[in-house]
């Protein structure tokens, strides 16, 4: 795991690939996305489980 993984507190142990957030980019702008509304996707290696919010 890296440092910066550590620190952030992230599920996976490991910081995000850029590749990664552009596959979410994309399908969130394809059609495949069309039927989601009003929703808030949180891609984020799992952070907010840890925070305890």
């Amino acid at each position: 795991m890296s440092m910066l993984a550590k620190a952030l507190g992230a599920v996976l142990h490991r910081v995000g690939k850029p590749e990664e957030m552009a596959s979410i980019i994309a399908f969130l702008l394809s059609d495949d996305a069309s039927y989601l509304t009003c929703t808030t996707l949180l891609a984020d290696t799992g952070f907010i489980v840890n925070a305890g919010l």
